[in-house]
């Protein structure tokens, strides 16, 4: 069973975690695949474009997506703050988790990249409402990303007292062996296994079925 995820929207925060980039994907398709795949959840992560272009892309994406999905902005609180995105992802060397509450609207989903289980306890003791265990394999996505062990994972995700997202080189191949401890993590983060196949509407509604799959069945 993964950990109950509570308090307004927070409740989504479980199933596919698509990472988008504007640069490798037009907005019309994101939303296309999002909604078709019932993707719950988006990350804007687009390091080569402008900010005001991020902002301007993301609002129209916001708009085609409704309340179908939570907006989350990657490291940058001016960029999810002025899109009203529904949240921030960042790293254990970005903003303070504090500072973002401190600047951040009530119910306003903050995210941090975990390595360690100490780690994901002061993400939480300090007001995250998720963490992202990773990466757990190598990723194009984040070339310079620190690998952590499936034993340390597996740690994380049993000691978190917050909702957990498995991260890093997630695909069809290996979700399973991520998605057969207990308890289960929340959320499964993934961009290269949808946004770089070449059937990407099929990908992504493969990934959103062995998800659900896995996630009510233990083998």
């Amino acid at each position: 069973m993964t950990l109950a995820v509570q308090n307004s929207q927070h409740h989504k925060l479980l199933g596919i975690y698509a990472i988008c980039d504007f640069a490798v994907t037009d907005i019309q398709t994101i939303a296309r695949v999002i909604l078709e795949a019932a993707i719950p959840i988006c990350q804007i992560r687009s390091k080569t474009l402008a900010k005001q272009e991020i902002i301007h892309k993301t609002k129209q994406l916001k708009s085609l997506l409704g309340n179908k999905a939570i907006i989350i902005v990657n490291d940058d609180l001016d960029i999810a703050l002025a899109c009203t995105a529904d949240g921030i992802h960042i790293g254990q060397n970005d903003l303070p988790i504090n500072i973002v509450k401190k600047n951040s609207p009530k119910n306003f989903i903050i995210g941090v990249t975990v390595h360690s289980p100490e780690q994901s306890a002061y993400a939480a003791d300090s007001g995250a409402n998720y963490i992202a265990a990773g990466a757990l394999f190598p990723t194009m996505t984040k070339k310079n990303a620190t690998l952590i062990s499936l034993d340390n994972f597996k740690n994380i995700i049993q000691d978190s007292k917050i909702p957990t997202c498995a991260i890093g080189g997630i695909n069809q191949s290996n979700i399973q062996q991520i998605m057969e401890y207990e308890p289960k993590p929340n959320m499964i983060a993934v961009h290269a296994a949808i946004w770089k196949k070449d059937n990407i509407f099929q990908s992504a509604q493969n990934l959103t079925a062995k998800f659900a799959i896995l996630n009510k069945y233990s083998r």
